[in-house]
């Protein structure tokens, strides 16, 4: 694969030493590393090939990741608005099945972990806390909170703490008056919000990746429209629901309240934005955030997870996922059900979090801060959270 600039070498890690990954021998004799190399092989071999079939335009994807990141990106929304078009309970009910835990495992990587912000107390009792309230059922006031104390000890200009504090106060006044409602618009839009801090991750060098961010609004807009309502109806008929995802159920969980035909709509626009959401933090978030122009192999991924987190960290949430998975098996509604209950909550998790990072690194949330330390990427998890509630 030389002749296309890229080759998975048999570490995996893609030659990113600059971004901490162990790559040394011993490292990839161990059992993990052995495992990881084992399941990964054909799908890199696979992705080599497919790449070398491309010839001149496959170089210039690898070589340009603004072109690459964006050509995929455009891909997966596109893909994700036909399968939401001819099949959307079966995408509602696959979706969370298969990519419900890895979207979750992206999310505390790179909104938490690579940031740093895991090493700070205050940040735990800011949003753990909080959002361990809206897991349990408490929502919205709870994430409210969240934000609120975000703003309070974010090491940010006044301005930015000012604007999330008044956002924090209007988000508790909504929650207030109607919980429900509240609830609702949350949930539709971390969805649409995944899109946006994509978007905002790091510097670039174009604006290419405004095609897909435009190509994702357009769809919406086209689904909330009403501009498939035609072929909806052309193959309801051929479409049989899987079991445990319905219509009405269906439409009373993701458009409670809303009367025809807003409520399919709404829940058309909900499925498509979940598998984007989905596909952000699995698949255009690790492309952005590293260092690295050229891709990295998939094998190159899972050890780099397992760096940020450490082993028994990276086990478990591999078996977590394997678990959601294997259970599918067996009864694929009560998986997803499981998932979602394992879920509940993380949005507002995930939008304090956000939005911390933006008032303490402005618009690039995926940049190093000037404080980070230059050893830390090589510490795991659990080696991080010990250090800080050492220097508590």
């Amino acid at each position: 694969m030389d002749s296309i600039g890229w080759t998975a070498p048999k570490d995996a890690g893609c030659g990113e030493s600059n971004e901490g990954l162990d790559t040394n021998a011993a490292d990839s004799r161990d059992v993990a590393g052995r495992l990881m190399d084992a399941i990964c092989a054909p799908i890199d071999r696979l992705r080599r090939h497919a790449i070398a079939a491309l010839g001149p335009l496959g170089t210039v994807m690898v070589r340009d990741r603004e072109l690459r990141v964006t050509t995929v990106a455009a891909l997966m929304i596109l893909t994700a608005l036909i399968v939401t078009i001819y099949a959307p309970f079966y995408l509602l009910l696959l979706g969370p099945v298969l990519l419900g835990v890895p979207h979750l495992i992206g999310d505390v990587c790179y909104l938490f972990v690579r940031p740093g912000l895991h090493r700070r107390a205050l940040v735990w009792l800011a949003i753990a806390v909080p959002g361990g309230f809206a897991i349990a059922g408490k929502g919205s006031l709870a994430g409210a909170a969240s934000l609120a104390l975000c703003a309070l000890i974010a090491r940010a200009p006044l301005w930015r703490r000012a604007i999330v504090l008044l956002a924090a106060g209007l988000f508790a006044l909504a929650a207030l008056r109607s919980r429900m409602l509240t609830d609702m618009v949350v949930a539709h839009g971390h969805n649409v919000f995944a899109i946006v801090l994509w978007a905002m991750w790091r510097k670039r060098s174009s604006h290419k990746h405004w095609i897909p961010v435009a190509v994702f609004f357009s769809a919406l807009a086209l689904i909330l429209g009403g501009a498939f309502d035609p072929l909806l109806r052309a193959f309801s008929s051929l479409m049989r629901l899987p079991d445990g995802v319905g219509v009405s159920s269906s439409l009373d969980w993701y458009a409670p309240g809303v009367a025809s035909p807003w409520a399919l709509r709404l829940t058309l626009a909900f499925i498509f934005a979940q598998s984007v959401h989905y596909a952000v933090w699995t698949r255009l978030v690790p492309e952005d955030d590293r260092a690295r122009e050229t891709p990295r192999s998939f094998a190159g991924s899972l050890r780099a997870l397992r760096k940020d987190f450490g082993l028994w960290i990276f086990l478990a949430l591999g078996l977590v996922a394997l678990g959601i998975t294997v259970w599918a098996t067996w009864d694929m509604a009560a998986a997803r059900l499981g998932y979602l209950n394992l879920s509940q909550g993380h949005a507002y998790i995930e939008l304090a979090a956000a939005l911390l990072l933006w008032m303490e690194r402005g618009r690039h949330l995926g940049r190093l801060p000037a404080h980070e330390p230059a050893h830390a990427s090589r510490l795991s998890l659990p080696r991080r959270l010990a250090f800080a509630f050492a220097r508590m």
